[in-house]
């Protein structure tokens, strides 16, 4: 016995369940139609993998680009005459921290080594005293500021 239904006028059974349709094809189990494979899942994938690389790419460029204008100014930065070395450091630190923003390994040493090399005359005293007395493998810009800040006043 079959009840009418009223949604779509198609017959059910007496469980309730409507009859299965017949395929116009013929699916064996080692079979599998293409429509019916996941839907592109491992296409999307791909896809959106090789935007993120070609991004990726981009990003590596504009780093690379980066890296190199800004070890560029770390190498031609020098203290000004008028300025003071609080500035001067203040300017280093600048630098050094958009260095390593950028993934590049910069050593305290080479640093140190920097301001020391570009301070005006009037500090070379004070240099040539902190090269004989500290260690400059360890020291680090906080002390070497320090010592030129005291020099300096």
């Amino acid at each position: 016995m079959t009840d009418r239904d009223t949604t779509g006028g198609a017959m059910l059974s007496r469980g309730g369940h409507k009859p299965q349709q017949q395929l116009p094809f013929k699916i064996t189990p080692n079979e599998r139609p293409s429509m019916m494979t996941k839907p592109n899942r491992e296409n999307k994938e791909a896809a959106h993998i090789d935007k993120l690389e070609e991004e990726f790419k981009d990003s590596e460029k504009v780093r690379a680009i980066r890296l190199q204008a800004l070890s560029k100014e770390f190498e031609n930065l020098r203290m000004k005459k008028a300025e003071m070395v609080k500035d001067y450091t203040l300017r280093v630190v600048g630098v050094v921290n958009q260095l390593k923003l950028n993934r590049e390994e910069i050593l305290d040493k080479k640093v140190v080594q920097k301001v020391l090399i570009n301070l005006l005359e009037r500090f070379d005293a004070v240099t040539t005293a902190i090269e004989h007395t500290k260690d400059l493998s360890s020291l680090s810009l906080t002390e070497l500021t320090c010592a030129l800040l005291a020099y300096e006043q």
